[in-house]
């Protein structure tokens, strides 16, 4: 029989564990420790490369697939209900398209460069009337293979986040 897409994209570690395990075992604890920050009182924001598309349609120029995937993805979205975190960019931008924070070159083959999405600014709900503005800082508005192999940038570029903190 042929190996499900599953199989197929599941990396070996060089401890044997699959990239997949550990990308499970990585959300846990991130769960576990913003949940803590969160009951707390002290979670502000996460910010950064999370590896996830939250939404296919608009997060992406080619959407990911595949059942190890879905589950990293479906397994993300529980985490931002179980801290009650929010996509405050997203929340700004409900239907914006052609805004995207990574370049990814590899795997072209099959459909051209993808484009996406993966950097996130996830605030807590409680503090989303604090936001002042977010941003993503492509300054030039395109996300092209020619800036990217030309070494103009990384294969992202930066969010930005301004909250108004009260003292």
């Amino acid at each position: 029989p042929t190996p499900s897409f599953d199989c197929a994209v599941q990396k070996m570690r060089p401890d044997g564990r699959s990239q997949a395990s550990v990308r499970e075992e990585v959300d846990r604890r991130l769960s576990e420790l913003l949940q803590s920050h969160e009951r707390q009182g002290q979670l502000i924001a996460l910010l950064g490369d999370l590896n996830v598309t939250l939404d296919n349609a608009l997060d992406t120029t080619r959407p990911f697939s595949g059942g190890v995937y879905e589950a990293a993805r479906r397994r993300f979205v529980r985490l931002m209900d179980d801290c009650a975190l929010m996509d405050v960019w997203r929340e700004r931008n409900k239907a914006v398209r052609d805004k995207f924070t990574s370049f990814q070159q590899r795997g072209a083959g099959g459909g051209g460069p993808r484009l996406a999405r993966v950097d996130l600014a996830l605030v807590p709900r409680r503090l989303a009337a604090d936001v002042v503005r977010v941003d993503i800082l492509d300054e030039d508005g395109t996300f092209t293979t020619a800036s990217y192999t030309q070494a103009v940038r990384s294969d992202h570029v930066p969010i930005l986040l301004e909250l108004r903190v009260s003292t």
